[in-house]
């Protein structure tokens, strides 16, 4: 592996030239966006910490917002690839809050530019009943590899990993780089395999490169693919590098004949490690003695915010729901510790921008509730309204190449569905996990909300009419990412002006609610 202290020393030499002027933000983004660190369209910066599966501890949890107190860090963002963005950081504390970082082992390395990417694992990995078997620590093992692969690092683009732990294929397999769903076959642990797929410009389905991978070749699949896009991808055009380009360019049969020689030729050997008791941290959950509060939103909440878990039926797990996947420091600090108070050593991400609390003993939730209606009273954790609770991108506010407001068309959805419930409360338990699931918003063709495998899903766009420059979206209608029965959402390209988004909402109705 090249030198990581090395180009720590690269970035702080290039970031003190930023502020002293003699390079400008173009220079600085060669050296940067390979740590996963961007500017934002206001001048300040924004960090990328890889977290494998969105799987943080709670003592890092809390390091993170002491950092970004020292450093007067605006907000950290919870991505759709499961891991933390801090926001509005000044050039200035890049460098010590990398520093800081790598020291509490949240090291920086890949996460942008042409690299690989945060890995994706189901938020409900060793947790969930249903489950064939827990993918996180393939997952943490296969980052482990390629974060010192420096082919991994110096790709024509960007690479995307995911493992789902069942059958309902959580992370979407099928439009990842390499989506790896686990299996059991006759007795023994493997994966079914997809590759070539991806979200964005040209979006494309990918491929079964694999029925059933056995377990101890996920890493020579893993290296097979890296070592491909990194041969095969267009260096000449970044617009066309990604794999998926790989996959169109060759056509199905002749991508798959080429994994396969790539595979055939891959050598890696790796053991999997798992450091994490699941099961002996169930056994020994903080139990609470506390009245039920005599309340219909509790009443409703612990339905649709409360999943049942493999521990019996006294451990639970539990979602919070993170308004545009924005947290301040003391939001972190006091999140890490509620989860602390319930003997909870560690809290995952989800793609859906949201905190899991994977095990809680369910005598936790009337202090749950209590503690999200006083300490946390300014963070709509338990979804009283869909304001902010719509998967979106975190839009061209910050983002420099966003288009258009996604959070914003999210807000305007969210008021008619707000409207509905009103109407008719009972529904809402009901239906909240299909609507969160179905409503994805991007704010340009990148597809960062997963909106293009959606079944109502907006891309933003900016128009003329009648000779104005108009914000608004095109819609995108039936997309689905489950196996053997996947498609992309259709749009008919029709451009919907920001004034008519709530009519997206009254489509959804009459095929949801």
């Amino acid at each position: 592996m090249k030198s990581l202290e090395q180009s720590y020393l690269n970035l702080k030499d290039n970031v003190d030239k930023y502020l002293a002027g003699n390079i400008g933000a173009t220079d600085l983004k060669k050296v940067c966006s390979p740590l996963g660190i961007y500017q934002q369209r206001n001048g300040l910066f924004m960090l990328r910490i890889r977290i494998t599966g969105g799987h943080i501890s709670v003592s890092k949890l809390q390091k993170v917002a002491d950092i970004m107190d020292e450093y007067n860090v605006g907000f950290a963002h919870i991505t759709s690839r499961q891991t933390l963005q801090l926001q509005d950081v000044a050039p200035a504390d890049i460098d010590p809050i990398l520093k800081k970082l790598a020291a509490n082992s949240m090291p920086f390395r890949g996460g942008g530019s042409n690299t690989y990417r945060n890995i994706l694992a189901s938020s409900d990995s060793a947790i969930a009943v249903d489950e064939t078997f827990d993918v996180l620590p393939y997952a943490q093992t296969l980052n482990d590899f390629l974060f010192t692969y420096d082919k991994a690092i110096e790709l024509p683009r960007k690479l995307k990993f995911g493992f789902s732990s069942g059958a309902d294929d959580s992370i979407k397999a099928i439009v990842q780089d390499l989506g790896f769903i686990a299996k059991q076959q006759n007795g023994k642990k493997g994966f079914i395999v997809y590759a070539g797929g991806g979200m964005g410009k040209e979006s494309i389905l990918g491929v079964k490169v694999f029925d059933f991978l056995p377990e101890n070749q996920f890493i020579k699949c893993a290296k097979a693919v890296t070592d491909l896009l990194y041969d095969h991808g267009d260096r000449t055009n970044r617009s066309q590098a990604r794999l998926r380009f790989v996959h169109k360019r060759l056509g199905k049969d002749k991508f798959i004949e080429l994994f396969q020689e790539y595979f055939k030729n891959s050598t890696a050997d790796v053991k999997v490690t798992d450091n994490q008791n699941i099961e002996g941290e169930a056994k020994s959950l903080q139990q609470f003695k506390f009245n039920i509060p005599d309340h219909k939103h509790y009443r409703q909440w612990a339905e649709y915010a409360v999943v049942n878990t493999k521990f019996g039926d006294d451990i639970i797990s539990l979602r919070l729901f993170v308004p545009y996947g924005n947290l301040r420091a003391d939001h972190i600090r006091k999140i890490a510790g509620l989860a602390k108070r319930c003997s909870l050593s560690f809290v995952r991400l989800t793609q859906s921008m949201d905190i899991l609390f994977p095990i809680i003993h369910k005598s936790a939730l009337p202090v749950i509730f209590e503690s999200f209606n006083h300490e946390l009273k300014d963070l709509d954790l338990s979804l009283h309204s869909f304001k902010g609770h719509l998967t979106s991108c975190i839009g061209p506010k910050v983002c420099m190449v966003g288009i258009a407001d996604a959070p914003a068309l999210s807000d305007m959805m969210a008021a008619t569905l707000d409207k509905y419930f009103t109407e008719y409360p009972d529904k809402k338990p009901n239906e909240i996990h299909s609507i969160l699931q179905e409503f994805k918003i991007s704010g340009c063709p990148n597809a960062c909300s997963g909106h293009i495998v959606s079944k109502i899903g907006l891309q933003g766009m900016k128009k003329r009419v009648n000779e104005v420059l108009t914000e608004g979206a095109f819609l995108y209608t039936g997309g689905k990412a489950v196996q053997n029965d996947a498609c992309l959402a259709n749009s008919d390209k029709e451009f919907l002006p920001i004034n008519q988004i709530a009519q997206v909402v009254k489509l959804g109705e009459d095929s949801r609610v």
